[in-house]
């Protein structure tokens, strides 16, 4: 699964999956607010400072309006030990299924290599 190419929802919508980034810090607050999970210091700056050679992290955006939504993240160790992903389904059905399976795919090819 390419990072930076959009892809379909099973509803027509389409996301954009890349790397979280710095300026991503108000649109992971508002992610989690919307999902009633807010997020604390320390596991913003976990999700804004990760070490790609130990895991690996997605973030998924969508266009509503005139403006671009974090809709989703998710995170996978490089061993497949522990994922997690946060998704808003209510802006983007179906995202959870992508984030999921992008990160899967990831840690599947860091084990191939």
């Amino acid at each position: 699964m390419l990072l930076t190419r959009s892809h379909p929802l099973p509803d027509g919508s389409r996301v954009r999956l890349r790397l979280p980034q710095a300026g991503d810090r108000a649109g992971l607050v508002a992610l989690h607010e919307r999902l009633g999970a807010p997020l604390d210091d320390v596991r913003m700056s976990r999700i804004l400072r990760f070490d790609p050679r130990a895991c690996l992290s997605v973030c998924a955006t969508a266009l509503t309006g005139l403006s671009e939504v974090i809709v989703a993240y998710g995170h996978v160790d490089r061993d497949g030990s522990s994922s997690l992903v946060v998704a808003d389904e209510v802006l983007a059905p179906g995202v959870t299924e992508l984030v999921a399976a992008a990160l899967a795919e990831g840690a599947e090819a860091r084990h191939v290599a």
